[in-house]
């Protein structure tokens, strides 16, 4: 009612409420977000890479490692999005990632599920095709021995459908993390739906990737008492301004200045008890 200041508010309690979509929606698919209100909700950061790259392991573990913090790789078999059966087949003990994948799962890390060829799993029509896709990147991972964080899934490409999302919980996943709505409120009753658990790509040059940009959505989640999932690909040095706001021009990358600050800024508010730094993807989902 009017503009929402205290005394437009009215006093009878709420017994319904009407959305109306215009015939623009017609085909497209609506998330609702329940109303919650009046609960205690602390608020979370969950850092995550959809890469297993040196940069990595270079810059972020040893941070991480300091901190006392682990987060999740969610490295693709192949990324090309064109690898075949044969050559999944032919490289499956061989694959170039394994070793550096492997140090992070040493480490404490969580390894999810990014399929084993990077495809847009949203625009398959046979949920045959994603079933394959994550059922032989199962097998992949824990071949090689990794099989903390397998239990969860990252859609390639933003990707995702009905069909998609109900061929992977078919596959025995417990959550699948997506690039829509970057923060999830955990109410009394957990999450509305595990299986489309909202994303912010940090390195994204045109909605974040600078450190004010990134610290705006940490602030938004501690304000709102919400988890935010902040994930990115790789980190370069190479015309980074060293402050920490510079762009990239590729939203694959982010400069290490602006990654580092906000490493800082969350580990500020970690200290002071104003937020919660998940452990790895399994700590979201199990509330470690």
């Amino acid at each position: 009612y009017g503009t929402g200041a205290d005394g437009d508010i009215t006093a009878a309690d709420l017994s319904a409420l009407q959305i109306t979509l215009s015939a623009g929606f017609i085909g497209a698919s609506v998330y609702l977000d329940s109303l919650w209100t009046g609960m205690p909700s602390i608020p979370q950061v969950c850092f995550g890479i959809d890469a297993a790259a040196q940069d990595a392991i270079d810059i972020v573990l040893p941070i991480f490692q300091a901190y006392g913090w682990t987060g999740y790789i969610a490295p693709a078999f192949d990324g090309s999005g064109t690898t075949t059966e044969a050559t999944v087949s032919r490289n499956m003990a061989s694959h170039a990632n394994a070793a550096r994948i492997t140090q992070f799962h040493d480490a404490g890390w969580d390894i999810l599920c990014h399929t084993m060829t990077h495809r847009a799993l949203g625009t398959m029509a046979d949920p045959k095709t994603p079933r394959y896709e994550v059922e032989r990147w199962r097998q992949w991972a824990h071949g090689n021995g990794w099989t903390r964080g397998t239990e969860f899934y990252v859609s390639p490409q933003s990707s995702t459908s009905r069909i998609s999302e109900g061929a992977i919980r078919s596959s025995g996943y417990k959550s699948q993390r997506h690039v829509r709505k970057f923060n999830t409120t955990i109410t009394p009753f957990g999450i509305d739906n595990p299986h489309h658990v909202g994303s912010l790509d940090i390195a994204n040059n045109t909605t974040a990737g600078t450190y004010t940009r990134l610290k705006a959505f940490v602030d938004m989640a501690v304000a709102y008492g919400d988890t935010i999932h902040m994930f990115w690909h790789f980190i370069t040095t190479l015309g980074d301004p060293g402050t920490g706001e510079g762009l990239t021009g590729d939203s694959l990358y982010i400069y290490e200045s602006n990654i580092r600050a906000l490493f800082a800024y969350v580990r500020e508010l970690e200290l002071a008890g104003q937020i919660t730094v998940c452990r790895g993807y399994s700590g979201f989902y199990y509330g470690e």
